[in-house]
């Protein structure tokens, strides 16, 4: 059973004349439950102006906890006894339930809840603090061949117009490297077709940092068109990506379909498809190209030249045709010329 806690009838301790009660004689009143310190959590943060998603993932993590705290240490019901022995045996549980990755997203949800409850006096020191991460093998970053793209385009039937949709979805996503969610939320007003630049507004961003996206000629003459098919089916609506019922598509039914078109086309028979493996193959494209990663970094929205430094790891054969270029022994082997 969980204790209940109240406070004595009178203060045992005596206080001598003129001596005051310290900062840490405070220490015995009574805590918040676990429960309601959550909920406090997320309208602290839901007032900071965060995404609903990430306010969706923070409930949601915390719940996990409190789920798995009320089935292993029912006894344990206020917020302050909640002890690092018992976010250790957490994390260990989730080591065989869960990927690494998963895992450390949890732990650090766990660190920014606990030291919002200090920030809020409720606690006075983090039992989250000394709990490390796991630690997690970076894998390497998975591409679209140059054939499996060509196989993913061509299985779209541009016949009809939702087949034309998600033709005009791969190829900007291909051509720019944009977010699945940042393509999703695009309006007509967010492209320039002169300038053949994407507006990715702030409040749609990742970083909530506006940035402006160049397009291919190519890439724009197809959206203009898009445009110009999507003002013909459904009279004012704005929305450059929209389902067949004219509502602006969300990010979940541009995954679904593009699941559906790597079915159809069999490449998901060999590799994943999925919206992201297009911003991977995207930006891996690019490099190979020879853009600067200072470049692509604005261009993807990286915060960090550390995240773009990521698809530095090509292949082999991608490195071995660098090396071959720029081979400092062929200079040695250069013919002399004859005087």
């Amino acid at each position: 059973m969980s204790r209940e806690r109240f406070r004595p009838l009178s203060n045992q301790r005596k206080f001598k004349a003129g001596q005051q009660m310290s900062y840490e004689d405070l220490g015995d009143l009574q805590s918040i439950s676990l429960i309601d310190a959550i909920n406090r959590f997320v309208v602290i943060k839901t007032t900071a102006n965060l995404r609903k998603t990430t306010l969706t993932l923070y409930s949601k993590s915390l719940r996990y906890f409190y789920d798995w705290i009320t089935e292993h240490y029912p006894e344990v019901k206020w917020l302050d006894e909640i002890k690092r022995e018992h976010i250790e045996a957490y994390k260990q549980f989730l080591v065989s339930q869960v990927a690494a990755y998963t895992i450390n997203g949890r732990i650090k949800m766990l660190k920014s809840f606990f030291n919002s409850m200090i920030d809020d006096g409720e606690i006075k020191e983090s039992p989250a603090q000394k709990v490390k991460f796991l630690r997690v093998n970076r894998s390497k970053i998975q591409v679209f061949t140059d054939d499996q793209v060509r196989l993913l385009l061509a299985s779209c039937d541009k016949s009809s117009w939702i087949g034309f949709r998600d033709y005009c979805f791969l190829v900007l996503a291909l051509d720019t490297g944009m977010r699945v969610t940042e393509m999703t939320s695009l309006n007509d007003e967010d492209i320039d077709f002169m300038a053949r630049v994407i507006t990715v507004k702030s409040e749609i961003a990742k970083g909530r940092v506006q940035r402006m996206v160049p397009m291919s000629a190519f890439t724009s003459k197809l959206l203009r068109e898009l445009v110009r098919e999507n003002k013909h089916h459904f009279r004012g609506s704005t929305a450059l990506f929209m389902t067949l019922r004219g509502r602006q598509a969300s990010s979940n039914t541009i995954r679904k379909r593009v699941t559906e078109i790597g079915d159809i086309s069999g490449v998901s028979k060999v590799t994943e498809v999925n919206p992201h493996k297009f911003r991977h193959t995207a930006a891996t494209s690019m490099l190979k190209s020879g853009m600067d990663l200072y470049t692509l970094s604005k261009i993807l929205g990286h915060t960090s030249l550390e995240m773009t430094k990521r698809y530095l790891s090509m292949d082999v054969t991608a490195i071995s045709e660098r090396h071959d270029r720029f081979s400092p022994i062929e200079r040695f082997r250069a013919k002399k010329k004859r005087i």
